[in-house]
């Protein structure tokens, strides 16, 4: 498994881990605009899989977390803590991270194990 900082063009790929875990689709265009206007995103390939992916939006002050998604047979497997950290790792001292999640107890642990508080949503402050 190989992780990057690439910009994933295939976005079908992107469609079919989000079908894989339930998510429900975007259209390709909805896609296309949104990885035009991440500021980093970081995803983990096998080969030519896609295995699971991460993007960030940055103003240089905020920074948001969006899209982490791992692929349903290889999640328990740290591939959502390598994207996690490495999102973080890209933002700068000082920025407050956010990141928005659905109120399931087992995605509150994992944001919570990687440096998350729940503080009207979750977010972390990079020292």
């Amino acid at each position: 498994m190989e992780g990057t900082y690439k910009i994933i063009n295939d976005i079908e790929q992107i469609q079919l881990l989000r079908k894989l875990i339930g998510w429900n689709p975007l259209t390709k265009q909805q896609w296309e605009i949104m990885l035009k206007n991440s500021s980093w995103m970081y995803s983990v390939w096998e080969k030519d899989s896609l295995l699971g992916m991460g993007r960030a939006v940055s103003d240089g002050r905020y920074c948001m977390i969006y899209d982490v998604i791992v692929h349903k047979d290889y999640q328990g497997k740290g591939i959502g803590t390598k994207i996690i950290k490495s999102l973080i790792k890209k933002a700068k001292k000082g920025i407050r991270i956010g990141i928005f999640i659905e109120n399931k107890e087992f995605l509150i642990k994992f944001y919570e194990s990687q440096g998350f508080q729940p503080i009207n949503g979750m977010q972390l402050i990079k020292e």
